[in-house]
């Protein structure tokens, strides 16, 4: 399922909106509809989803520390369990 940013280009490809307004400005589709110079700079789209990918992956690397914490504990967990059960 889509997200609101998102839309479908040909049949397989999903591009967010930023990135659909690049391939536009820089396409030569862009150029026969006549929207290339409507559109804003790449730069600025560039650092947008620079940015965003930043953002990932510092949501990545969150996960994989709770995921790690959370594996630990399960671990830990399971040792007390096992001493219990033998006392």
């Amino acid at each position: 399922m889509l997200t609101t940013d998102e839309v479908m280009a040909g049949t397989k490809v999903i591009m967010t909106h930023a990135q659909r307004q690049a391939f536009l400005k820089t396409s030569r589709l862009g150029e026969i509809f006549g929207v290339a110079h409507l559109l804003p700079e790449i730069e600025d789209v560039a650092h947008k989803v620079h940015e965003e990918l930043v953002r990932m992956s510092l949501v990545r690397d969150r996960l994989r520390m709770n995921i790690f914490t959370f594996k630990t504990q399960i671990v830990l967990l399971a040792w007390l369990l096992y001493i219990s059960s033998s006392e």
